[in-house]
């Protein structure tokens, strides 16, 4: 039995051996290692993630800035293209609402070419005045307000002021009123542009 013993002892030491001659004082180089080039400003981090990028199988272990560079570029690039499609939207609103006011601008003026051998033609274009110095009133005006006004208003005179609106302050004010005050109104502008 005690020659048993021995023999496990011999079996064991080549082991212990190595590991106490080899692998610790190879463990404890290379800490003092990087300590060192650390305080003396080297970034040993970097350095071995760039060197273990170039090795095969080590590689795809080791995540590089390059990747991390690229994914910086494309949350960069991402936040570009959102702000440019809200800009597009705001501007295609904007080119909307010039429309508009072209095309009422187009129909006032073959309204007057129509008008100009009537003389009631004065009075028409003191109404259309006053009614486009309303609309702009409305304009400014706190859109609920605005809506509690056009809804005590004759119907004719509250579509001659939502015509002169653009399609947004018109939508927003016709969206602070009641529901059916508002579907009336939109059926009588309809029906006058019709």
């Amino acid at each position: 039995m005690s020659k048993q013993n021995k023999t496990d002892k011999k079996k064991l030491n080549p082991i212990i051996w190595f590991i106490f001659a080899v692998i610790v004082p190879l463990v404890v180089i290379i800490t003092i290692t990087v300590v060192i080039l650390s305080m003396a400003g080297v970034n040993v981090i970097d350095w071995t993630k760039d060197k273990l990028a170039h090795i095969p199988g080590a590689s795809t272990l080791v995540s590089s800035n390059e990747d991390e560079k690229k994914q910086v570029d494309t949350d960069k690039s991402q936040s570009q293209v959102t702000q440019r499609e809200k800009e597009i939207k705001e501007l295609n609103q904007q080119v909307d609402d010039l429309k508009t006011i072209d095309n009422r601008l187009e129909q006032k003026i073959v309204k007057l070419e129509k008008n100009t051998s009537n003389p009631s033609m004065e009075e028409d274009s003191k109404e259309s005045t006053m009614v486009e110095t309303m609309s702009q009133s409305f304009k400014g005006m706190d859109r609920q307000q605005a809506a509690l006004i056009l809804t005590d208003l004759e119907i004719d005179t509250a579509v001659s002021l939502l015509k002169e609106l653009s399609n947004k302050v018109r939508g927003e004010i016709l969206g602070e009123m009641e529901p059916a005050k508002a579907a009336e109104l939109t059926q009588k502008l309809i029906n006058d542009n019709s």
